[in-house]
């Protein structure tokens, strides 16, 4: 005798069983879970006490007087020909740089800065094409005086061998680094004082140093413009004064 099971279907699930089931298997979740633990933060993400800082800036200012100045001169001809406008350009050119090696300036205190031959044109009203009339050719240097006291005299002879073209005069130090250094000096004097004076009316003590920037400024007299003209005598100079700034920034951290 063969047994046969006997298979009978189940009754579908309603709705309302279906909601109970998974509330159910919710609560059962939130009851197995573990509990996180919770770390108090101060602001900077790693949950460490917050450094207490103090950051102050301070100008020093270190004044001085220029003593060397850079001089662009020069010297343009014009002729009807290249060939002969680049000839009187040289000739003057010569008398120039042999006037200014005979009154002490070394080669290294003479440099070309500019050198060019260009056409000069003629323009007509009537629309008609310009024309070259001619050309023009300028040669100028650099020259580097470091002694102000003969600056007079060899704007007087270069303008007397032929310069007629004198650019401006910049006026600098030769060693600026050392006036640089003493407005470090001084804008780290001013703002270490500064700091003392805040931590007393604070009632707070200073730290150690956490950072240290700095922001650096020269400024020189402004160049002298002037037009080459054949003078009598010596030419008056006025190097005026030269002003070095450092702004400090200096940062603490506070011990109470």
């Amino acid at each position: 005798m063969r047994f046969i099971p006997n298979f009978q279907q189940s009754a579908p699930l309603q709705p309302r069983s279906i909601v109970l089931m998974a509330l159910m298997a919710a609560i059962a979740l939130l009851v197995l879970r573990q509990p996180l633990p919770l770390h108090a933060h101060d602001g900077n993400g790693d949950g460490a006490k917050a450094t207490r800082t103090l950051t102050l800036s301070a100008i020093g200012s270190i004044k001085s007087q220029p003593d060397m100045a850079s001089i662009n001169t020069g010297v343009t001809s014009e002729a009807v020909k290249a060939r002969d406008a680049l000839d009187d350009n040289n000739e003057a050119m010569a008398r120039m740089m042999k006037s200014l090696k005979a009154a002490g300036l070394e080669g290294r205190d003479i440099a070309t800065s500019q050198f060019s031959v260009q056409p000069r044109y003629q323009h007509f009203k009537n629309g008609r094409a310009a024309r070259i009339i001619g050309y023009r050719v300028s040669n100028s240097v650099r020259i580097t005086v470091r002694n102000l006291d003969r600056l007079g005299t060899i704007l007087d002879r270069v303008v007397t061998v032929g310069s007629n073209r004198i650019s401006g005069i910049q006026f600098g130090l030769s060693d600026p680094d050392k006036t640089l250094d003493d407005a470090r000096k001084d804008a780290m004097r001013a703002v270490l004082d500064k700091a003392a004076l805040y931590a007393k009316a604070a009632n707070v003590g200073l730290g150690e140093i956490l950072s240290i920037s700095e922001q650096a400024n020269q400024n020189f007299p402004r160049p002298m413009q002037m037009r080459a003209m054949r003078a009598a005598s010596s030419v008056p100079i006025a190097p005026g004064q030269h002003t070095t700034k450092v702004t400090v920034h200096v940062k603490w951290a506070l011990t109470k």
